[in-house]
């Protein structure tokens, strides 16, 4: 295949011929290696998309904004996946098994969205569009404490006085007597 040629073949000695011939089989074996694998990727993703189907979901909020970060689960044939909603809202589940699918999407404060019987088929893509909706508010307030003591049977009105109440009560001979007790 390769000649090698002798000096006294051309008059430039040889070597130029044979280099350009050697640069060109390298870079004929570079391509070779370059484009194969990429021909390899290209015919084993076609087979995988023939073989398989692939789910689009795109969770919308109530004002029909895009949500990001809803988590989503599908359940199918082949097991569960898990994934969240990127910043336009949508997820891509590629390379799902035929089959019937469930599809759940959960956010803290809106309500849980399950959507089921969605069927993949080998080569088709399907698009879920999904409307989360709020979640009501609910709260528990629990107030702790006693209660006072009322006599719901008696309507007389009563009042506990202690000796030291009694004595901090001003009174008429007391009152003087202070005042007295002051003057010069």
């Amino acid at each position: 295949m390769l000649k090698r040629l002798k000096r006294s073949d051309s008059p430039g000695g040889g070597t130029t011929e044979y280099v350009l011939r050697l640069t060109g089989i390298c870079f004929c074996v570079f391509v070779m290696l370059a484009v194969w694998p990429a021909a390899a990727t290209a015919a084993a993703s076609e087979g995988q998309i023939k073989d398989t189907g692939a789910m689009v979901i795109r969770a919308i909020g109530p004002d029909g904004l895009h949500m990001p970060g809803v988590m989503v689960t599908v359940q199918g044939p082949l097991g569960t996946r898990t994934e969240h909603t990127g910043m336009n809202g949508t997820i891509r589940f590629p390379g799902l098994a035929p089959g019937t699918y469930t599809a759940t999407l959960s956010l803290a404060g809106f309500k849980q969205v399950v959507r089921e019987g969605l069927q993949i088929s080998v080569g088709r893509n399907i698009e879920v569009v999904v409307t989360m909706n709020l979640a009501p508010v609910e709260e528990t307030v629990t107030i702790s404490g006693e209660s006072p003591v009322v006599d719901i049977r008696s309507t007389n009105v009563g009042s506990i006085y202690t000796s030291e109440l009694i004595d901090m009560a001003p009174t008429a001979s007391g009152l003087w007597a202070g005042v007295l007790d002051h003057i010069p």
